[in-house]
């Protein structure tokens, strides 16, 4: 309950809260535009958790970018977000409430793992 207002300080990200797990999500046609609405909202975030005297885990923040297979290997431009000039880590897949979710929403990964699990 203590976070359940976190998501009136973003502009333009989605706010996923599950306990002590957030996820900001945000979908764009241009990267460029993508990157300056997200460190924004990042910053707000970061204002938000110094005034509720919480910190930021900037060892477990990362960022996935969603695409096709064809889209994200046509990238030319690398995004950079970062929090307190600290950049985030862009991750290829991610684990998010016991589902591995990789950039091209495929299974391939979170079947990986489950029969990593079973042997």
């Amino acid at each position: 309950m203590y976070i359940n207002d976190l998501p009136n300080c973003l502009e333009s990200c989605i706010a996923r809260l599950y306990a002590g797990d957030t996820s900001l999500t945000i979908s764009g046609a241009q990267f460029h535009d993508i990157e300056g609405l997200m460190n924004t909202d990042l910053r707000h975030v970061l204002t938000w958790l110094t005034v509720n005297k919480l910190s930021l885990n900037i060892l477990k923040s990362e960022f996935m970018i969603i695409g096709s297979r064809q889209k994200i290997a046509s990238l030319e431009c690398t995004i950079d977000l970062s929090v307190n000039r600290i950049s985030l880590s862009r991750v290829e897949h991610t684990k998010c409430l016991s589902v591995h979710i990789d950039e091209n929403l495929t299974w391939a990964e979170h079947v990986t793992n489950l029969t990593k699990q079973v042997k």
